[in-house]
C-alpha cells in the first residue's frame, strides 16, 4: 500500500494532487478498505492493463475528493463541485483559486494513474517504458503528459475573465491559469 500511495500523492517522479498532501491521500486508504484491494492491488500487479490502471485511479481520487458514492465519475463529480462553487459566489472569481477546488479532470487522471503505475512497478524491479506510461521525450527529456483533453470546453474558457486591473502581466494569475487576457 506504501509504494501506491507515495506514487500516487506525488513523489520524485509523479505529481500531486494540488491541495492534497501524503497524509489525505494515505488516510484515504486507511479509512477506505476497500479501495486496498480494489485499487492498490492494480497498481501492485504487473499485469494489469491501461483501462483498468485508470478506472482504479478514478476510484481512488473520487473518494479523495468527497464524491458521494452515488456519483458515477470523475468528470461528473468536477461537474457538481464547479456548479456549486459558481452557484455559491456573488463575488468576482480568483482563478486560481477557482480551479484548485476542482478534483482533476479523467484524462489528467489517467496520466497520473500511467506516471504512478510505471514508478510503483520500477521500485518492484518490473520496468516499464515511460513513454507508454503518462511520458513524453521533449527536447531530449522526459517530461510529463498532464492531460490529452482540455481542462473545459472552449465555450467555458471564453466565458471566465480575469480580475486584472491594470493588464495582465506575467504573474498573473490568469496567465497561470492558461487563459491570458489581451
Amino acid at each position: 500500500m506504501i509504494l501506491f500511495a507515495h506514487a500516487i500523492s506525488g513523489c520524485d517522479t509523479t505529481a500531486a494532487f494540488y491541495g492534497k498532501g501524503k497524509a489525505s491521500c494515505f488516510n484515504v486508504l486507511m479509512k477506505h478498505n476497500h479501495l486496498q484491494l480494489e485499487v492498490v492491488e492494480i497498481f501492485n500487479s504487473p499485469a494489469s492493463e491501461e483501462e483498468e490502471i485508470f478506472q482504479a485511479a478514478c476510484k481512488y481520487v473520487l473518494v479523495l475528493y468527497g464524491a458521494k458514492k452515488t456519483v458515477k465519475s470523475l468528470n461528473e463529480h468536477r461537474f457538481r463541485v464547479f456548479v456549486e462553487s459558481v452557484a455559491k459566489n456573488t463575488q468576482p472569481v480568483d482563478i486560481e483559486k477557482f480551479f484548485s477546488l476542482l478534483p482533476p479532470t479523467e484524462e489528467a487522471v489517467r496520466q497520473q494513474a500511467y506516471r504512478a503505475y510505471e514508478q510503483v512497478q520500477r521500485w518492484k524491479n518490473n520496468v516499464l517504458s515511460p513513454t507508454e506510461w503518462g511520458w513524453a521525450i521533449q527536447n531530449g527529456s522526459l517530461v510529463p503528459v498532464t492531460t490529452t483533453a482540455d481542462p473545459a470546453p472552449a465555450s467555458l474558457l471564453k466565458l471566465i475573465s480575469c480580475k486584472c486591473l491594470k493588464g495582465c502581466m506575467s504573474a498573473c494569475s490568469c496567465r497561470k491559469a492558461g487563459i491570458y487576457m489581451h
